[in-house]
């Protein structure tokens, strides 16, 4: 059985041997190491620790972790670093980090199905919530039609109409035959 995807596993492989083969040379030779060196192996650990014993949230977890990457934020290569920076040097030095790019770019690739299900349940709209927003386009095309006569409602059915516009001269027209 597969600990966790291939995927991952490279892309996790591929940091771990980013790290170990450029910090045990800076710390040798006295090069300090700076917070986001830090903050990228200890991401990079929780990540490793959290794709063996919850498997199912590898994908997240390393999605979080690159992105963090991807701003700088944290760090899995001393030497060879490739970061575009911008803004002020002297003040603040946001850039993106290449590595990170790369690999958020290639887990992006291979998972955008799993990627797609994230940014819906994230930011898209419940079946509920959609629903909803038919009902109220409904309701305004429905004031706007309540003072047509019953043959210009007739001439209007008879043109192409979204949806909501037919739902809503039919409403007027049942609701003018029932009050009769």
């Amino acid at each position: 059985m597969k600990i966790f995807k291939r995927t991952e596993n490279i892309i996790i492989l591929t940091l771990w041997l980013t790290i170990l083969s450029t910090y045990p040379y800076a710390l040798l030779n006295d090069y300090n190491l700076f917070l986001s060196d830090y903050l990228g192996l200890a991401g990079l650990t929780i990540v490793t620790l959290i794709a063996f014993y919850i498997p199912k949230m590898t994908f997240k977890s390393l999605m979080v972790l690159l992105f963090f990457g991807l701003f700088n934020l944290f760090s899995f290569i001393y030497f060879i670093n490739l970061v575009f920076t911008f803004g002020f040097a002297s003040i603040v030095s946001p850039g993106i980090q290449l590595l990170s790019l790369i690999l958020l770019l290639i887990l992006a690739f291979k998972r955008q199905g799993e990627l797609g299900i994230i940014w819906t349940n994230l930011f898209g709209q419940t079946d509920e919530e959609i629903q909803q927003n038919k009902d109220r386009m409904k309701d305004s095309f429905k004031v706007k039609f309540i003072n047509l006569s019953d043959k210009e409602i007739e001439n209007r059915l008879q043109n192409d109409l979204v949806g909501e516009a037919r739902k809503a001269l039919i409403e007027i027209q049942n609701e003018r035959k029932n009050a009769l």
